[in-house]
């Protein structure tokens, strides 16, 4: 599917291709359980069904709603967000996160192309470049839009298309939403982007493959042989 996106609807122009943070990090499991620990796991527990696809300070805000706790204030919930930063960061000294399977070779691949890379995450830059630094992928990405950069965080599409705008500056084209690919794992977001005219491949990273079928592709994985399948 994959094959057939580059080669015949990507033929005519390099085509800029956007990836969520979401598409490259993955947590291994957790050792210990010490309570800076324990926010990262209640906060992916409930993200399971119901925080996937939201940025970092709309992700805490409704995991406090879904715990029926009072609402917080943004002081109280940026300490919260700086603590897991903290555990990022002692978690990749560790090398205990690693990139999705697959996403260092697609990468590659779409450089040896010429087809320019950029981000649109719902995290905060300081931790987008902490783990592309950990993860070694620095480098692949013409521009990057981080949820300080917006107004809205996600799922709103607003992200996407600022990156969009900068993907067209950089690459000194006028660049429609149709002329680029979206890589999520989040049904909301797959749905959002797609009513502003963006294509999406859905990677089953977060939801199983039967949930991603408003994405106009979706895989189980980035691995070369499931692109391929």
């Amino acid at each position: 599917r994959y094959v057939a996106l580059f080669n015949t609807s990507f033929a005519d122009h390099p085509s800029p291709i956007q990836v969520t943070l979401e598409s490259i990090r993955y947590v291994h499991a957790l050792p210990g359980f010490d309570p800076a620990h324990i926010l990262l796991l209640e906060l992916q527990a409930a993200g399971d069904g119901e925080l996937i696809g939201f940025d970092d300070l709309g992700a805490w805000r409704k995991l406090f709603a879904l715990r029926g706790r009072n609402p917080q204030d943004d002081d109280s919930i940026g300490r919260i967000m700086r603590t897991k930063f903290d555990v990022m960061q002692r978690l990749m000294h560790a090398g205990r996160i690693e990139p999705l399977p697959g996403i260092a070779d697609l990468l590659d691949g779409l450089r040896r192309h010429v087809r320019p890379c950029a981000i649109c995450s719902g995290a905060i830059r300081s931790e987008v470049l902490a783990m592309l630094h950990s993860t070694r992928l620095e480098g692949h990405f013409a521009c990057i839009t981080c949820a300080e950069d917006v107004a809205v965080g996600k799922p709103d599409p607003g992200g996407y298309l600022q990156t969009l705008r900068h993907l067209s500056a950089s690459t000194h084209r006028d660049l429609s939403p149709s002329q680029c690919l979206v890589i999520e794992d989040a049904p909301a977001v797959i749905r959002s982007v797609k009513a502003v005219g963006f294509r999406a491949l859905g990677v089953a990273a977060s939801y199983p493959l039967g949930a991603l079928g408003e994405a106009d592709w979706a895989v189980p994985s980035l691995r070369r042989a499931d692109l391929l399948a």
